[in-house]
């Protein structure tokens, strides 16, 4: 019962870690690409934050609605794993190629960072089981988010460091030339 409930609400409180995610990571944008604008980047990593979790969802889904053999999990997990990890920093290059250089090196940084962060929340809750008491699971799926917090932050930090905002002046001399 533990392993059902937590589960189910797992899509809840990831949905609260990856908002105050989301929230410090503009912070920290904002700080180093002026311009930025805040609402696109929200609606850009919400929706494909959005896209990605149904893309994970889709197998497991289709495995509890019809049954699916372990070939055709695999078949559905490859390209959506691609997918989840490239989602992200997809959208969120869209919003920063007018005020950065260099956008498409976020969609590298930004799945790399989710390569680094996403391990921690099949791995931990691996470890325990479906029988073991729901603290210990929320205990589990707490540190998880933590651990993937912190890597998916650390390898973004570096990216973030990476990126080559443009200067005003820049723009009115690209505007000029043409």
């Amino acid at each position: 019962m533990s392993y059902i409930w937590c589960r189910d609400a797992h899509p809840i409180v990831s949905a609260l870690r990856c908002g105050n995610y989301w929230r410090a990571q503009l912070r920290a944008l904002t700080k180093f690409v002026p311009g930025l604008n805040a609402r696109h980047w929200i609606l850009a990593t919400a929706t494909a934050a959005s896209f990605a979790w149904a893309c994970g969802m889709l197998a497991p889904t289709l495995d509890d609605i019809v049954g699916i053999s372990d070939t055709t999990q695999i078949a559905i997990w490859v390209p959506a794993s691609v997918l989840i990890l490239m989602s992200i920093g997809t959208a969120q290059a869209w919003v920063l190629r007018r005020v950065v250089d260099n956008p498409k090196s976020w969609i590298v940084g930004n799945s790399l960072g989710w390569l680094a962060g996403l391990p921690w929340t099949f791995v931990l809750p691996s470890l325990l089981s479906e029988d073991a008491p729901t603290g210990l699971w929320i205990a589990t799926f707490v540190v998880a988010g933590i651990l993937m917090g912190l890597s998916v932050g650390l390898v973004t930090g570096v990216a973030l460091l990476r990126l080559r905002p443009i200067h005003i002046s820049d723009t009115r001399d690209k505007t000029e030339s043409n």
